[in-house]
């Protein structure tokens, strides 16, 4: 049993998991499974299912009156070294529209050091296929310092 109700990662998938609690999405968000997948791997195929996951997960912060940060959704290299992104632009089964949500929503946001290193490779696919959202994303990505 991955958590509470949930006994593998296609139940996931074929989207029969219904509502998950906030509790719920963050601890699936923290597991890793076989090849070393993450949640967001397994949804990468379906951009209904990341928007689910990651609002789910992010609904009811203060994040907006700045009392609480958004909750940092591991975005890890799997055994093959592809991070969500990487399966969302795939040729055989990616889905474009996930990676532009990851550009735009997810990772814009995310703490300094969370998944540069791991995407640092496929910041060319994205520039040729979402050319300005990828230059939003690096441009917010930016840090200056003193």
């Amino acid at each position: 049993m991955i958590v509470k109700g949930i006994t593998d990662y296609n139940q996931i998938e074929t989207g029969a998991v219904g509502k998950l609690s906030r509790n719920m999405a963050e601890e699936l968000s923290l597991m890793i499974g076989p090849s070393r997948n993450t949640i967001l791997h397994v949804t990468s195929r379906s951009l209904d299912l990341t928007r689910f996951i990651n609002r789910t997960i992010q609904e009811g912060r203060n994040i907006q009156e700045g009392r609480e940060e958004k909750f940092p959704i591991p975005f890890l290299e799997n055994l093959l070294g592809d991070t969500p992104l990487h399966e969302s632009l795939s040729d055989s089964f990616g889905d474009q529209a996930t990676a532009e949500y990851y550009l735009k929503e997810l990772l814009v946001d995310m703490p300094f050091d969370h998944h540069g290193r791991a995407i640092c490779d496929i910041i060319h696919k994205c520039i040729e296929r979402a050319p300005i959202i990828t230059s939003s994303y690096i441009d917010n990505r930016f840090m200056s310092t003193k």
